[in-house]
């Protein structure tokens, strides 16, 4: 287009970093030079640098990723699975700087899923990234979270019968398609969850109510140990430099001091198959009143006034599919 040659370019690239993400595509397809300019890494990197990246919720579905927007309340499909990719009960979903991550660890004797699956968000192409080197035999669960420098660190968890617990953990490095085995854990997992709190990667065992720490630094694991026996937990993150746990009816925050789970919220209705996630200054929860009904969407502000504690979302415009997998925060 004509015009565009009468705008200098350090202008139209100032122009481009702030349209919105939901609006880049059609920019793109409508304008080449725009294309090449916002399909770089770099167009992320100064987006982020200026403060003009907007979060969204990515939700993972059967057969594809969509980003809804609780702002605006509306769930746009992004991108249907790649054939031969379908979800499973532990498919897990990572948001690493402008990608999409899907990981499947599962490794039994039936089948070897150990895939990796990148979605990227500025040139909306998948890309099947390395197999994990699995140092055990067999598995048939994992936790993972990411870390602020771009890697995903996992933990094995949940063995098959016969098979004693694994302490078995790896970190994929995206940006690089690599994976770095890590020592084994002082002790096996079963259910589990993690998160990585100032430098470091967290694994809560659920099942033993314990708590392993490793430093990437040292590449040493440490134990934390007796927190809370008893609770069974379903979401745990780290949130506004806080601890958080969640059952079908509490809410708690873990006291690093007293090396306990306090309850601080005791909820009027169980949460059927709560998924979370933080999103900007709240926790964002997904759930159903009951194991049949439609989702339900709640925010949720630890601390803040009973009033601004709880908001409920409106269910998204067309959000029609109730077999959500998992979801994440994405910002782009």
């Amino acid at each position: 287009m004509d015009f565009l040659q009468e705008i200098p370019e350090e202008t139209f690239r100032d122009i481009l970093l702030r349209v919105p993400y939901k609006s880049q595509s059609k920019i793109k397809q409508l304008l080449e030079p725009a294309k090449e300019i916002m399909e770089c890494s770099q167009f992320y990197q100064d987006r982020a640098k200026f403060g003009l990246l907007k979060q969204y919720i990515c939700v993972l579905k059967p057969g594809s990723i969509s980003i809804y927007d609780p702002i605006d309340q509306t769930c746009v499909q992004i991108a249907p699975l790649p054939k031969g990719f379908q979800t499973s009960p532990s498919t897990q979903t990572v948001s690493v700087n402008h990608k999409i991550v899907l990981l499947w660890l599962e490794h039994n004797h039936d089948s070897d899923s150990r895939r990796i699956l990148i979605y990227d968000l500025l040139t909306s192409t998948w890309k099947q990234g390395a197999k994990m080197p699995t140092p055990t035999s067999y598995f048939t669960s994992f936790t993972c979270c990411p870390s602020p420098q771009g890697s995903i660190y996992i933990a094995e968890g949940e063995p098959m019968y016969g098979i004693d617990k694994l302490r078995g953990a790896a970190v994929y490095k995206v940006d690089k398609d690599m994976w770095e085995l890590l020592p084994k854990m002082q002790e096996g997992i079963r259910m589990s969850k993690s998160v990585f709190i100032e430098g470091m990667f967290y694994v809560i065992d659920l099942s033993n109510h314990r708590i392993q720490r490793f430093n990437p630094n040292t590449k040493v694991w440490t134990t934390i140990e007796n927190i809370s026996e008893g609770v069974e937990y379903v979401n745990v993150l780290y949130a506004f430099g806080r601890l958080i746990a969640t059952t079908l009816s509490k809410i708690y925050e873990y006291d690093w001091e007293e090396n306990v789970w306090k309850e601080l919220e005791t909820l009027a209705q169980h949460l059927w198959f709560a998924h979370a996630t933080v999103w900007c200054d709240r926790i964002f929860f997904m759930r159903r009143n009951n194991l049949s009904g439609p989702p339900v969407f709640y925010m949720y502000k630890p601390g803040a006034a009973l009033s601004d504690r709880w908001i409920s979302v409106a269910k998204p415009k067309k959000f029609k599919e109730n077999k959500v997998k998992c979801i994440t925060t994405i910002e782009i």
